[in-house]
């Protein structure tokens, strides 16, 4: 069975708090480098055989900790971008559909996406049948940084489990 784990990327360097989107730079914090390390350990012997990744730094920085823990090749994919302000929910979800139908027909049997927040949660409501109005709702498919939700495509439905997520380092 076909298993993908969505990965959002770990926690950036935002001082200002300001809307960072597809801006470049906001690479990972310390934060962020511990729950991509947290994310590796937790996918380690899962037999993931490819990771894909948006183009933005701090996915490429997640998606190379993870890479380097289980020994993957990588594929930077644009299509799991973070979402533009030019863009509506229906175009994000529309790109992020279009992406699980090319990795679902894919020969590689475990694959991992490192994408974004909103990106993620835009396909796992129109995987599970939900209206995209949900975006809004915190409590539907909640994603903290370097969290992991697993899809398991089926005959009739896709399976989606809230998988992984990073604990806090000690202060």
């Amino acid at each position: 069975m076909q298993e993908i784990y969505f990965i959002r990327h770990g926690s950036v360097d935002n001082p200002d708090g300001i809307n960072y989107a597809r801006r470049p730079g906001f690479p990972l914090n310390g934060r962020g480098i511990h729950e991509a390390k947290q994310s590796a350990e937790f996918l380690a012997g899962r037999g993931i055989q490819i990771i894909y990744h948006s183009p933005l730094e701090r996915c490429v920085q997640t998606a190379d900790i993870i890479a380097a823990s289980i020994n993957a090749p990588l594929i930077e994919s644009p299509e799991i971008n973070e979402w533009d302000e030019n863009e509506s929910i229906r175009d994000v979800a529309s790109r992020m559909a279009t992406f699980w139908l090319i990795i679902h027909a894919g020969a590689q049997e475990k694959a991992a996406v490192v994408s974004h927040r909103d990106a993620i949660r835009a396909l796992l409501i129109k995987l599970s049948g939900k209206s995209l109005s949900e975006i809004y709702n915190p409590e539907c498919f909640p994603l903290e940084p370097g969290g992991i939700w697993l899809a398991k495509p089926g005959s009739d439905k896709t399976e989606l489990q809230r998988v992984f997520t990073p604990e806090l380092e000690a202060q």
